[in-house]
């Protein structure tokens, strides 16, 4: 949708095999389909901006491969 610069638009997508959707009924456990289509609409909005706490958030997590040993680098908080 990007590539082609619009914002709503119908997908299809035929199976080429005979395809099985499980159901939650006992009367039909299973049906058979044939394709699935949606339509898909991008609004555009005003971005949401919301400020991240940090405490108690873990910057980075070094993993050793050799031995599977984890050493933990906290984020060292700016003073304000």
């Amino acid at each position: 949708m990007f590539k082609l610069k619009v914002t709503s638009d119908k997908f299809v997508h035929s199976f080429a095999h005979p395809t099985f959707l499980k159901t939650h009924k006992d009367s039909l456990p299973y049906m058979k389909i044939k394709g699935v289509s949606t339509d898909i609409s991008i609004t555009e909005h005003d971005p949401i901006e919301r400020e991240m706490k940090t405490v108690g958030f873990v910057n980075f997590i070094l993993r050793n491969l050799q031995d599977g040993s984890d050493q933990v680098i906290p984020i060292k908080e700016a003073k304000q």
